[in-house]
């Protein structure tokens, strides 16, 4: 968070502080801040960034819809409640925009959302959802990607806990699969904390048979 608050600071005094740019690099700072020790003060940034976005370009402008979408996949991060209705009404807008990566962020946030919200999402939307991901990512990131096996993870834990656990999932868990996909997402710092302790969870189980 320090070099991107360096960064802002640079930005800030050479080409202004409302620059288009200067106002990317404090999105990734919110980002920053919200996924670590300084929570409060990434969303405060965030919500900063959609009132200026909606000001210039309007409250429904692709702009205010992606850092919208940044700032509720930072909330789940950090284990905040989004509804699945509105991580759907995300994914729905960004369909209609064509841009693959943002509409692979979108529906991320509607897989963790759908998973930390089971009783508010339809069935099997987050395997769904996370399943999507992959497809695109997949298309656009080499196989060795930290965030393809956290994308794995996330599939593994949607369709076991939509089947009501590993020994009645179909097809069964792939314990060393997963364990290997866990692995490599702890690894990379890719995956949000609560997906991941859902994960172990589920190798567990399945380790033991239960």
């Amino acid at each position: 968070a320090r070099v991107l608050e360096t960064a802002v600071a640079i930005g800030s005094r050479s080409i202004g502080a409302e620059h288009r740019e200067v106002w990317n690099m404090r999105s990734d700072l919110a980002a920053a801040l919200a996924r670590g020790r300084h929570p409060d003060e990434g969303f405060a940034i965030y919500d900063d960034l959609i009132r200026k976005f909606a000001k210039k370009y309007g409250e429904d402008s692709f702009e205010v819809l992606e850092v919208s979408l940044g700032k509720r996949g930072a909330e789940l991060y950090c284990g905040r409640a989004v509804s699945p209705d509105e991580a759907r009404a995300l994914v729905f807008r960004l369909r209609g925009e064509k841009r693959e990566s943002t509409l692979a962020g979108a529906l991320h946030v509607l897989g963790l959302a759908a998973l930390a919200s089971p009783g508010a999402a339809r069935p099997g939307e987050a395997e769904a959802a996370f399943r999507e991901v992959l497809a695109i990512r997949g298309k656009t990131t080499s196989p060795e990607h930290p965030l393809l096996p956290f994308l794995r993870t996330a599939i593994d834990v949607a369709r076991a806990e939509a089947a009501g656990g590993p020994a009645s999932a179909v097809p069964p868990i792939d314990a060393d699969s997963l364990a290997a996909s866990i692995a490599e997402s702890e690894k990379w710092g890719v995956a949000d904390p609560t997906t991941l302790r859902r994960a172990r969870t589920l190798l567990a189980r399945a380790r033991s048979g239960k």
